[in-house]
């Protein structure tokens, strides 16, 4: 003969022998293909862009510690917390010395003198040379004569 189980005297064994705090398991189930969590490094750069300010300033003040970016929660609700708590606007980066002026515009007046007796000596072949085809975009054609002034003319 079977011997029923007495529920009520299992749930009461389980409940004197359970520890006295239980702590969750805070390991969020992933779905396949879900998108994986941010890292450290990226969620604090993040979180940097919303306030405004760098990742370094944000650890060295103290406003984001190891256990938070162990943590790393919403980045929109670490915000508002940090903002929440006396938020002050960071200093402004250090002044960037100025960048050099790009250099003037170049044009035939301020070439090299080889390189003006090169193109005048290929624009005078090619303009009165009936075999020589420059103008034309994709297929130009030279002679001897041209391909060597045009080669000079690119060299130079």
């Amino acid at each position: 003969m079977r011997q029923r189980l007495n529920l009520p005297a299992v749930a009461a064994y389980l409940r004197s022998t359970a520890p006295a705090v239980v702590v969750a398991d805070r390991t969020p189930l992933r779905r396949p293909g879900a998108p994986q969590p941010l890292d450290g490094a990226r969620w604090l750069e993040l979180l940097a862009a919303v306030l405004g300010c760098s990742p370094e300033w944000l650890t060295s003040t103290g406003r984001i510690t190891a256990d938070d970016l162990a943590e790393r929660g919403s980045i929109a609700a670490a915000a508002r917390l940090i903002r929440s708590y006396g938020w002050e606007n960071p200093p402004p980066p250090p002044a960037r010395p100025p960048t050099p002026e790009p250099p003037a515009h170049t044009s035939a007046a301020t070439r090299p003198a080889a390189w003006l007796a090169a193109r005048d000596a290929y624009h005078g072949h090619i303009m009165g040379c009936p075999r020589c085809r420059a103008f034309l975009p994709r297929d130009a054609y030279h002679c001897p004569t041209g391909a060597s002034l045009r080669l000079a003319y690119d060299n130079a």
